[in-house]
């Protein structure tokens, strides 16, 4: 083992098990926090990324990636394992913003993620059904984004989990010398976090925290991992994108850089905010301690030296553009708006007993109703009362006799007008039978109207209730002990902030102290000054040897590096001609040409592409078949007829020849090459 950590320093030192001289060369790096090997997740989470969590819940960007080769844990360290101990880094960030937004008072949250991979510099999601190559494109208000991507709505822990398991059965991992389940490619789990609450002047406002966790594949050498084929090319994507990485990096920290390479690969175009941007940024470089990765150990320590010395511009995103909790806000008051207005048209007395009652003897019934139904009624009523009178009413027998003929013409009258009205009536009827079977078609019609304005209404009350579902509302009153629980925490944070803060200035303390003693020594004698000043002389050609070695050291690096690389593309070059004498000897050349008229370089997926085929012809035509054999034939099969063997298996005179047109040959027939040897 060749690293040591000082945890209340913050130093790891690295000893260099190749020194010449017999003695033990050592290099120690500085950083805020250190862990060593027994570490626990939960320490890891709350000395370094909880801050950040908590800034992303006030309403700032934040990104934590884990750096580092192959094999030392940076998937374990963002992801972990499925237990309360030993979960990492991304679980435990889910249950601090879910229990955060449960403490919350009079705040409406929106929670949505995303998953996204970077697998041979093609962007791709991994909440998708089905793995495309997306494009990144870029938003003068909001900045960098993925086009099309897939992002969730999650209203709790087990959601934000579930997308995190659907998005590691399809990312791209598979098995070197190094480890067995190396990731080939760099992936991005986001969490947006988006609260309302009401500000200073007491507004509404809406603040957006976005929090990037980023697990990026890890740096190979191709004579440890022994990648061929597909993992070395995998390999040198890898190791591309991470260059690409340390090149943007060693700009931000250099005063002479006039441009930041961030289009040079996707990764530093997604992560182009948490680079010099407007997000807190925390990095996580994970080392190994076997002498065998000294070289890896040291470019990955000095690489997160280089990172810490990026200065961002983080702010609070308030108000934003795209904020999907104003959309859905607006949505829900549209909603209730739409609710709230009845334009719907009451129904009469009469329509409505017959929804009662749905019948014709029904509507008939609330036809007769009518008024005019009941004047005619009282009207016979009276005229029966008139006749009844008349007849009651005693005379004499000339004077009967008269009143008889007036009272039989009065009957033939009454007959007459009694047809007639009866003719009336059934007129009436067949009129009421005709509105009545109108007015149920109408009626009919009204309640289907009905019916669907109240489908729509149970539609709409249903849909303001899975928009209102997405919005997390904090407790609008919290008892004691949760606010007691706050104020631990918050103050369980802010002793962190100070301990940290205190170790800072303890070192820096050192190092002053150590110049004010250089400074304020005194000499009693001219020989004791010789001496002294010889020491420090000494110990400044010992820092210049040591600054020295360390120019020569991130030579050989380099160069090894460089050695690396040029094996690399050595084993791509074999690769790209075998192929290619593959297609010389065994490809006709006008296909070679077609291909080449069909190839098209595509800048957004950084490769050729090739267009689709394009035949005259709807179907295929079939090549040219043998023309001396009834059958395709084989060279033994030929050779057995000619020396005379009878067997079924060899004779062609029992297949019948049907003298079949013979297409046009579009292949060509192998001649032996000599093979040039490189």
């Amino acid at each position: 083992m060749i690293v040591a950590m000082d945890r209340g320093l913050g130093q790891v030192t690295v000893v260099n098990p190749e020194s010449e001289d017999g003695r033990r060369k050592t290099k120690t790096f500085t950083y805020d926090c250190v862990f060593p090997p027994d570490s626990r997740q939960e320490r890891i989470y709350e000395e370094t990324v909880r801050a950040l969590v908590d800034s992303v819940l006030d309403g700032y960007n934040g990104t934590i990636f884990a750096y580092g080769q192959t094999g030392t844990g940076k998937t374990y360290t963002m992801e972990g394992v499925d237990d309360p101990v030993n979960k990492g880094v991304i679980p435990r960030a889910f249950e601090h913003i879910f229990a955060h937004i449960e403490k919350s008072e009079m705040q409406k949250y929106l929670v949505s993620a995303s998953f996204v991979e970077i697998y041979q510099d093609r962007v791709q999601d991994l909440l998708a059904a089905k793995k495309e190559t997306l494009e990144v494109k870029e938003h003068p208000e909001t900045g960098v984004y993925v086009k099309d991507l897939i992002t969730e709505v999650v209203g709790g822990v087990d959601d934000l989990h579930s997308l995190l398991m659907r998005g590691k059965k399809h990312r791209q991992v598979a098995c070197t010398n190094m480890n067995r389940d190396s990731s080939r490619s760099h992936c991005i789990f986001t969490v947006r976090v988006e609260c309302s609450d009401l500000g200073p002047d007491g507004e509404q406002r809406i603040r957006l925290g976005k929090l990037n966790m980023v697990d990026l594949a890890g740096s190979e050498r191709q004579s440890k991992t022994a990648a061929v084929g597909m993992r070395l090319k995998e390999a040198a994507k890898i190791n591309l994108s991470l260059a690409a990485l340390g090149n943007v990096i060693s700009a931000l920290t250099s005063n002479r850089a006039t441009h930041i390479p961030y289009r040079d690969s996707k990764l530093t175009r997604l992560l182009q905010d948490s680079l010099g941007g407007n997000t807190k940024t925390t990095m996580i470089a994970n080392i190994g301690p076997a002498d065998w990765n000294y070289g890896e150990t040291i470019s990955t320590l000095r690489f997160a030296n280089r990172a810490k010395n990026i200065q961002n511009k983080p702010r609070v995103n308030e108000d934003p553009k795209d904020a999907l909790l104003r959309q859905l806000q607006e949505q829900i008051q549209a909603l209730r708006k739409q609710l709230e207005e009845d334009d719907g048209v009451p129904l009469t007395p009469e329509q409505m007993a017959f929804l009662a009652n749905p019948t014709q003897e029904g509507a008939m019934t609330m036809m007769m109703a009518s008024p005019t139904a009941r004047a005619r009624q009282t009207q016979k009523v009276v005229v029966d009362k008139i006749v009844h009178k008349v007849v009651e009413q005693g005379v004499s027998k000339d004077h009967f006799e008269e009143l008889k003929l007036q009272a039989e013409s009065e009957k033939q009258r009454l007959a007459d007008e009694l047809a007639r009205e009866k003719e009336r009536v059934l007129q009436e009827k067949a009129q009421l039978e005709a509105k009545s079977s109108t007015l149920i078609q109408k009626i009919q019609e009204k309640e289907q109207v009905l019916n669907k304005r109240r489908q729509d209404r149970m539609a709409l009350r249903e849909k303001l209730q899975d928009v209102e579902n997405k919005l997390l509302v904090g407790k609008q009153l919290l008892d004691k002990a949760q606010k007691q629980e706050i104020l631990l925490s918050q103050k369980k944070a802010e002793l962190h902030r100070q301990r940290m803060e205190a170790e800072r200035v303890q070192r820096l303390l050192r190092q002053r102290e150590d110049q004010q003693l250089s400074l304020a020594e005194k000499y009693e004698t001219q020989e004791e000054r010789v001496e002294k000043m010889n020491r420090k002389l000494q110990q400044l050609r010992n820092k210049f040897q040591e600054q020295k070695q360390e120019i020569e050291d991130i030579r050989a690096d380099n160069q090894r590096e460089r050695e690396e690389m040029l094996e690399t593309i050595r084993e791509m070059t074999k690769l790209i001609q075998l192929k290619e004498l593959i297609a010389l000897h065994f490809v006709p050349m006008e296909e070679h040409e077609k291909i080449k008229a069909r190839a098209v370089w595509d800048d957004e997926s950084n490769d050729w592409m090739l267009q689709p085929l394009a035949f005259e012809d709807d179907e295929l035509r079939r090549p040219k078949a043998r023309p001396d054999s009834r059958r395709p034939t084989t060279e033994f099969a030929r050779l057995q007829n000619a020396m005379g063997d009878e067997s079924s298996r060899f004779r062609t005179r029992d297949v019948l020849d049907l003298q079949l047109d013979e297409p046009e040959q579009l292949t060509q027939s192998y001649d032996e090459v000599a093979l040039m040897h490189h």
